[in-house]
């Protein structure tokens, strides 16, 4: 993203000096090149900041969804504790409440291995190969 933003910034390099007999006319050429594309080039940057803007926010939102992610995680873990502790409290007294402690605590289980899944999902955190165009997919 750093990379994306200064190479944005800073724009294509000067052109490379070729001879001293070429570059007055290469210069007029690239002059003339520049203001003949310059409509296009300014869409073009208008485009890369737009989707260089969108790319940050997606980021800064993936980086908070996953810090609610962890949260959530020490929360059910949290919650499996005190479900386990109250279901052994609940077996010692011989209280008929051990049973739902039992399937609350399965249940809160269940909710890890869900919230496990999503955090381990594959390609979650970096992108794979880039998008396929309609072209390469003739």
């Amino acid at each position: 993203m750093r990379q994306l933003r200064e190479l944005l910034a800073r724009g294509p390099g000067a052109p490379r000096r070729r001879s001293r007999i070429l570059d007055p006319l290469l210069r007029w050429l690239r002059r003339l090149l520049l203001k003949a594309i310059q409509p296009y080039s300014y869409y073009q940057h208008e485009v890369d900041s737009l989707l260089l803007q969108y790319l940050t926010r997606l980021d800064r939102s993936r980086r908070d969804q996953r810090e609610r992610l962890e949260r959530l995680e020490e929360l059910v873990g949290e919650l499996i504790t005190a479900c386990d502790a109250i279901r052994r409290y609940a077996e010692a007294r011989g209280d008929d409440v051990a049973e739902q402690a039992a399937a609350a605590l399965e249940e809160a289980r269940e909710a890890r291995r869900v919230l496990l899944s999503l955090r381990d999902e594959p390609n979650r955190d970096t992108p794979s190969a880039a998008p396929s165009s309609p072209a390469s997919q003739r």
